[in-house]
């Protein structure tokens, strides 16, 4: 298992910008790597940075 963290999802989420092509594309960045590579799942935990 790896942990991936995705850095201002939770905020473009809330924004309501979830299907623009502006989270699209941040997405296709950070998943960029798993191409080619044996995935069988990939679980997603949006954290509130706020809190943090």
């Amino acid at each position: 298992m790896s942990l991936l963290p995705c850095i201002g999802l939770a905020e473009k989420i809330e924004n309501t910008k979830a299907y623009t092509a502006e989270v699209k594309s941040y997405l296709k960045n950070i998943l960029d790597f798993l191409l080619g590579r044996k995935v069988d799942m990939i679980l997603a935990k949006i954290m509130d940075t706020k809190s943090l």
